[in-house]
């Protein structure tokens, strides 16, 4: 991966060490060229200096914090933390293809059409954007609300494994697609989804 560091071109061969099989987005480490600190809580995280200038992403004892730019080799925090991850942010996208179906009339294909419901089977995931794609309006997304009333508030979302049900509102057009994706340095796993599609006749 090719990077700009202070203003030199430095180039970079990663991969990610282990699959995620963490508990809490504590554990999360979706980040690359990241820097660990794990200790008495701190403001001031230091060591940085092969991202000086760079914007950073950072979670901070499992919650995702205000991205900051690294100068003399360092960043601070907006409080103490004990457990930092300090990287570049990368960002994953599913983009399922629309099945062709077999009507009377023959292939759906060029059709107009839309996608009207998801039902996504998530594991260990928090984080998300489900998002619609079509040649008219373009892109359309929405993050997927996995915090819910009985979680404390101040403390990270939980991990969330199970089906999870996303209504599409938008109109018919020949050209659609839908997507899931993560922006944000916490854990994002599909293990299935089942989608509705409804065909103009």
């Amino acid at each position: 991966m090719h990077r700009v560091i202070d203003g030199s071109d430095k180039y970079y061969v990663e991969k990610m060490s282990t699959q995620f099989k963490g508990l809490t987005t504590r554990d999360a480490r979706f980040l690359d060229a990241f820097s660990i600190y794990e200790g008495e809580p701190t403001s001031t995280i230091s060591n940085l200096d092969y991202m000086e200038n760079e914007t950073v992403d950072i979670l901070a004892d499992g919650a995702v914090h205000p991205s900051l730019t690294v100068s003399n080799g360092s960043i601070e925090l907006n409080k103490q933390y004990s457990s930092v991850v300090v990287g570049q942010n990368f960002v994953s996208e599913v983009w399922p293809n629309l099945a062709d179906i077999s009507t009377a009339e023959g292939s759906v294909l060029g059709r107009m059409e839309r996608v009207t419901n998801l039902d996504i089977n998530f594991y260990q995931t928090v984080g998300a954007v489900v998002g619609r794609w079509d040649s008219e309006d373009g892109a359309t997304e929405e993050e997927v609300p996995f915090r819910v009333p009985a979680d404390l508030t101040g403390q990270p979302v939980p991990l969330f494994s199970g089906q999870y049900h996303y209504g599409f509102q938008e109109g018919f057009d020949r050209s659609v697609d839908y997507y899931i994706k993560q922006i944000q340095p916490l854990p994002l796993t599909v293990r299935s989804v089942t989608d509705s599609i409804e065909v103009y006749e």
